[in-house]
């Protein structure tokens, strides 16, 4: 073999070598493109419990549609002086996500002329965060329950020794000063459903996000416009009530139904739908939702009908992105072994 003839061998060897050493390269690039599409997105997909960005859009929608209820429906027999988050709306909020069990928000009040919103998370049942001093060992304590219901406190409790357990649906409301308990080292409270210190508490047993979502918050601020309201007109602030409450309804059964959670759980249709009548709901409105939850109730399509779904929705989306992504990297193999053979 000649010189020349051996140089140029060993020149396209040279190439070869690099071509399947780039091709290489280009196909673990598509490969990791296409698993990390496939498989990190759900790692970080929010679960169940609020997070703190979800915390702070429910504060600043409970405070805002509170102002809102209040404007939209002037004359109330004269503004009472005890719509606090109207009158004097608080301008320091404490809001604390406990990653075990349950949240609160903290409103302070103070004379600066800017709101600050604080978002802090807790590794403890929320409760130590107001109490730090009660026991840990409850598992040993004589218990009391407090069952579903309103209950109204303008007093401290006193709890030196036993554990306080509060029902899911039991909401305490608590006018006095300072903290509604005053727990010793002796003694606990577990709050499954809800503790409002009236104008500067709201402390919830649930840490799940549907509880403190947007629209929760508007529940909850129609639900204290309604309580500052006691001794006005009765009819009128009912009114008023029904109103927002059966758009609120009508909004959280279209969520639920989206999202599939009356699937999950049929029974919170039942209680949802309840409550629709129980707010003047018209006849025409009631058949619709009734007509949406039966078709949101039909079985999911068959096995065969998912993966079809599934490809068209999802895979080829990020086929396209790995297609993409895959021609990128070969125009950058293609001009770097155009430029090597132009150097040779």
């Amino acid at each position: 073999m000649k010189k020349g003839d051996e140089k140029q061998t060993k020149n396209n060897v040279v190439v070869h070598v690099k071509k399947h050493k780039y091709a290489y390269l280009g196909t673990v690039i598509i490969i990791t493109s296409l698993l990390l599409l496939l498989f990190v997105p759900p790692l970080f997909n929010n679960n169940s419990v609020v997070s703190t960005n979800d915390l702070r859009n429910y504060i600043e929608e409970y405070l805002s549609q509170y102002v809102k209820i209040v404007n939209e429906n002037q004359p109330l027999d004269g503004i009472p002086n005890n719509l606090t988050f109207f009158w004097r709306p608080p301008d320091e909020i404490v809001g604390v996500v406990s990653r075990s069990h349950g949240a609160l928000v903290l409103f302070n009040y103070s004379q600066k002329n800017t709101r600050s919103i604080t978002i802090k998370q807790f590794s403890l049942p929320i409760e130590y965060y107001i109490y730090p001093q009660m026991s840990t060992n409850i598992s040993q304590l004589p218990s009391v329950r407090i069952l579903k219901g309103v209950y109204t406190l303008d007093s401290q409790i006193n709890i030196p020794n036993g554990l306080l357990y509060a029902d899911p649906e039991a909401i305490l409301r608590y006018t006095g000063q300072g903290h509604a308990f005053n727990i010793s080292e002796k003694g606990a409270i577990l709050i499954f459903g809800s503790l409002i210190e009236e104008d500067r508490m709201i402390l919830k047993g649930s840490n799940n996000k549907e509880d403190w979502s947007k629209l929760q918050a508007r529940f909850d601020a129609l639900d204290e416009f309604v309580w500052d309201c006691q001794g006005l007109n009765a009819t009128k602030i009912g009114n008023i009530e029904k109103q927002y409450k059966m758009t609120f309804l009508l909004e959280r059964i279209s969520s639920r139904m989206e999202t599939g959670r009356y699937k999950d759980d049929p029974s919170l249709f039942t209680l949802d739908f309840k409550q629709l009548k129980e707010n003047g709901a018209p006849n025409e409105t009631l058949s619709a939702i009734l007509s949406q939850y039966y078709e949101s109730q039909k079985p999911p399509p068959s096995w065969s009908e998912t993966v079809w779904v599934f490809f068209i929705e999802t895979i080829v989306g990020q086929l396209l992105i790995v297609t993409i992504i895959g021609g990128v990297v070969v125009a950058l193999i293609t001009k770097k072994l155009t430029k090597s053979k132009t150097k040779k």
